[in-house]
């Protein structure tokens, strides 16, 4: 499963070779195997699908033959990669550590050669193309943040998963490799505990058997605390798991791991009241004749925060309801355009129900309920 997310505006471009060195020296950090090699026909195809991008003003995992810009080399890149809008990976800084499904893929210990490339303010990393690395020896367990790590952050909102838009303690990435097992092989675990200053943590687990995640993360797990950490501290993470292969072959076995990892001295403040409430929507509708009577009504919007979150945050749905009068015309739900906080969508409906220019259309924003509550926002046409 190649996936998506987007981030803050574009800047300089990014090569190729740079952005694999950026996540070979986060990999070794923490523990992981490194020297991925940057593969240079691989970075074009990446390269052609962020032009596609562009081109045609779309964002997502495929390309339309009949569109311009389209190329088989764009296509197989959107279909093997992590993609993200903006120009946001540095030696420091990864656009993917809030998309735990694109980051778990990023440090797959399979990945042995990828190709990426950032411009025209799209980025794309293939991380389904080349994973053969060869397995240990002897069973291992990587992890993220690695054994002995410090600064790592209390608190984290992810954009993706089971829990979107949850406040909780920094995810834990867990993967497993050995002989005899491959980049299909399944983990189910069986226990996870977190340990920290205060005595034991309340965790949640995610593995390959979570609904909509099957093929979607490396064989291993994720250990969520339920609440932010204590800054300055050193928790112990113990986990175990049964790792098999695709179809049963290699058959079950165990893995048993703990580590340590010690958190930033940073605590950050939780948001006012105040600053949660501060979301708004703006509209902007038109309508022109789609012919045989009916007429064509598009809109776009936009979602404007508070100040307690950035941009880069914004994801959910937007419910749009098109009226006339008191008397609903249509409905539909679209998607948030992640990062942007931009959507759009267009009804075609009869000329009958949109009697004396009377049509208004209501925007409800539906997403992120545990985090924003529910706005509106109105545009006549």
């Amino acid at each position: 499963m190649a996936c998506s997310v987007a981030t803050a505006p574009a800047s300089a471009d990014v090569s190729g070779p740079q952005i694999v060195s950026y996540l070979n020296a986060q990999r070794a950090s923490q523990g992981i195997p490194a020297g991925i090699v940057e593969d240079p026909t691989l970075s074009a195809d990446c390269s052609q699908h962020n032009n596609y991008e562009r081109i045609n003003g779309v964002f997502g995992h495929t390309e339309d033959p009949s569109k311009p810009g389209y190329t088989a080399g764009g296509l197989y890149a959107a279909q093997n990669s992590v993609l993200y809008e903006g120009s946001v990976w540095t030696s420091t800084n990864n656009p993917f550590e809030t998309a735990p499904i694109h980051l778990h893929q990023l440090l797959s210990p399979w990945l042995d050669k990828m190709g990426a490339s950032e411009n025209q303010g799209y980025g794309c990393a293939t991380t389904l193309a080349s994973r053969n690395r060869p397995p240990p020896p002897a069973d291992v367990t990587y992890t993220y943040p690695g054994n002995g790590a410090t600064g790592w952050p209390v608190a984290q909102t992810v954009g993706e998963g089971p829990y979107p838009g949850v406040q909780s303690g920094p995810y834990l990435y867990v993967m497993f490799a050995g002989a005899n097992l491959n980049p299909f092989a399944l983990a189910r675990a069986t226990g996870a505990t977190l340990m920290g200053p205060d005595g034991p943590v309340a965790v949640k687990t995610v593995d390959n058997y979570t609904p909509a995640l099957l093929n979607a993360l490396p064989t291993g797990m994720w250990v969520i605390p339920v609440a932010p950490l204590k800054a300055q501290s050193t928790y112990t993470a113990s986990v175990t798991a049964s790792v098999q292969g695709y179809f049963g072959t290699p058959p079950p076995r165990t893995f048993s791991y703990s580590w340590l990892f010690t958190t930033t001295t940073t605590q950050p403040p939780p948001p006012s009241p105040s600053q949660v409430h501060a979301v708004r929507v703006g509209l902007k509708a038109s309508k022109k004749g789609a012919g045989g009577g009916r007429t064509k009504v598009s809109f776009s919007g936009k979602i404007y925060l508070g100040s307690a979150f950035s941009q880069s945050k914004c994801y959910g749905k937007v419910t749009i309801t098109l009226k006339h009068k008191r008397t609903t015309v249509a409905t539909k739900t679209v998607g948030v355009r992640y990062g942007r906080c931009t959507f759009g969508q267009s009804f075609t409906v009869r000329n009958s129900q949109l009697k004396n220019d009377g049509g208004r259309v209501y925007a409800r924003f539906t997403g992120n309920s545990s985090v924003f509550p529910a706005s509106s926002g109105a545009a006549v046409f």
